[in-house]
């Protein structure tokens, strides 16, 4: 065990003193305690949300590179790796125009076998969304 954290702790060198604040550093932890790529959303401007969600997409395996931006909100990650975890075809959905509230129901859609995405693109709201 004290040989894990010494190897942790080494790891987590290079990430002191890099502008990461604490939840930041602590997402950054976890992921270097699992062995994951952890440089893949290490980064000052990504929220520590926003970290938590590539982190969880890195441990479901898979591509995070799909929504590892720091335009989406971390709302939007979970919609996207949601969607990923699923097998849905994401390309419906992942793009920075979408608030996760429309990423999230065109997801459950997906899910249904509906594609909402002509209702979307006509204007409809999400409670509309929601009786489709």
């Amino acid at each position: 065990m004290e040989e894990i954290n010494k190897k942790t702790d080494a790891r987590m060198s290079q990430f002191e003193n890099k502008h990461f604040d604490y939840m930041q550093l602590k997402e950054i932890r976890i992921g270097v305690k699992k062995n994951l790529d952890v440089n893949t959303y290490a980064k000052p401007e990504f929220l520590f949300l926003q970290m938590r969600q590539i982190r969880m997409g890195l441990e479901a395996g898979v591509d995070v590179t799909k929504y590892n931006k720091p335009g989406y909100d971390w709302l939007q990650m979970e919609e996207i790796r949601l969607g990923l975890m699923e097998g849905n075809d994401i390309s419906m959905y992942a793009g920075l125009q979408y608030s996760a509230t429309i990423m999230r129901e065109i997801r459950k859609g997906l899910k249904e076998g509906i594609n909402l995405n002509p209702f979307v693109k006509r204007g409809c709201s999400t409670s509309v969304l929601k009786q489709v």
